[in-house]
């Protein structure tokens, strides 16, 4: 019966798209809109029960997601949806439009999702259904003017905990990854030189969100954004740790577990901190630990041939290694390729020419140790084996370097 529903609603959108439609305002438009608006609140209403309410993962509800995430259903939803957004149900198609889009990230699903996240920042603030809005996909829509504005309006103005309790959870979220595209565009402006194969985080950025959002985000404090991130992690943590993260039972873990994480990821290896000690053993098997390398300058990163950006680095890195030869410095790499052989062949061609960690792939002991989820994470130590810099490259990454290396020549001057 469900599966015969969805047939029959595909034909009556496809009809509905493909087909004039009366002009609005006639007597015989009103009751066809009226119905195919009902029968997609149904649709959407279904889709957000089935994949993200439940932990239901059979192969009617990934039909039923496929079939919920095509631009041309939403695009005519968002069209019938005007005029009628404080219906009953309307803030549940709205807030899976708003969890899905960008998905795929094309333009006009960015579009329809700014759309639909305005609508509920304006007509469902109060809502405790748009807590369904907040969690997962929208986190990562990093350029994103009405997701911010429905993060803070939540946190500000919901009567309900769990909604604010999300709201402050993946607001801090949002905040860390705005921080992170921020800082990489900068870098970008700054240096406006890149490996031939490097990514344009402009390009990228510009492509996702948009060349306005992009534009938002080189204007912004890489550092304000992080420090406020934590600020609402520490907030998240302190207030609403026993309230579901995604509030479904596919996913059951709870603010306080992820805020926790995301807090140990900032202040245990952030800047600042003393370096976690690294143990391990190298392509030809013989142990050491970062610890040996104390009294010089470190740039660590976490790495892997399975990673273009990993590649694109590899010349700049050999070229510090050749150019840095005779001063307090040292390159290390935890290598993240599955087998060995893999970094063995990338030595043996003379790609990589720096002692590396075999970490046996991105869940490796080291990497998990570290908290790291992202490649490449480059951390740059001072000779005390502090943490100075995170995420530099290019020209920003050299700078560092010889600052840090000068620090060594004052310390031993002075003593």
């Amino acid at each position: 019966m469900q599966t015969y529903a969805i047939c029959l609603l595909f034909s009556l959108l496809i009809n509905a798209q493909t087909e004039q439609p009366p002009a609005r305002g006639t007597v015989a438009a009103r009751p066809a809109e009226a119905e195919e608006f009902r029968e997609s609140l149904q649709m959407f209403q279904r889709a957000l029960r089935d994949i993200f309410e439940s932990s239901k993962q059979d192969a009617a509800a990934r039909k039923l997601f496929e079939d919920a995430i095509k631009p041309a259903r939403i695009a005519r939803f968002m069209e019938l949806v005007r005029g009628r957004s404080t219906e009953p149900g309307a803030v549940d198609a709205l807030a899976w439009i708003g969890r899905v889009s960008p998905w795929p990230p094309t333009a006009p699903s960015t579009i329809q999702g700014e759309e639909a996240r305005s609508i509920l920042a304006r007509d469902h603030i109060l809502s405790p259904r748009i807590g369904n809005a907040l969690p997962g996909a929208m986190s990562v829509a990093a350029g994103s003017e009405a997701a911010e504005r429905l993060y803070r309006e939540a946190l500000a103005r919901s009567p309900h905990r769990d909604v604010r309790g999300r709201s402050c959870f993946w607001l801090a979220k949002y905040l860390s990854e705005q921080a992170g595209w921020a800082r990489e565009i900068r870098m970008d402006v700054e240096n406006q030189q890149r490996a031939p194969d490097a990514p344009d985080p402009r390009l990228l950025a510009s492509k996702r969100w948009g060349k306005d959002a992009m534009k938002r985000l080189a204007q912004k404090s890489p550092d304000l954004l992080a420090k406020e991130a934590e600020s609402l992690f520490d907030r998240a943590l302190t207030e609403f740790a026993d309230v579901s993260a995604y509030g479904t039972s596919a996913d059951p873990r709870s603010i306080g577990e992820l805020a926790t994480y995301e807090l140990r990821r900032i202040r245990e290896f952030g800047v600042g901190q003393l370096a976690t000690e690294i143990e391990g053993s190298d392509i030809n098997g013989k142990h050491f630990k970062l610890s040996d390398y104390r009294g010089r300058v470190v740039v660590l990163t976490f790495s892997g041939n399975w990673c273009g950006p990993c590649r694109a680095m590899y010349p700049q890195e050999r070229t510090m290694v050749d150019r840095l030869k005779d001063k307090s410095f040292v390159l290390l790499s935890v290598n993240t390729d599955q087998e060995k052989e893999t970094l063995r062949k990338s030595i043996s061609a003379g790609e990589i020419k720096w002692r590396c960690w075999c970490d046996g792939g991105t869940t490796g002991p080291i990497t998990t140790k570290w908290l790291v989820d992202s490649f490449p994470a480059v951390y740059v130590l001072d000779h005390k084996g502090v943490i100075r810099f995170k995420g530099l490259r290019r020209k920003q990454l050299d700078d560092a370097v010889d600052k840090l290396l000068e620090e060594v020549t004052a310390s031993k001057k002075g003593k």
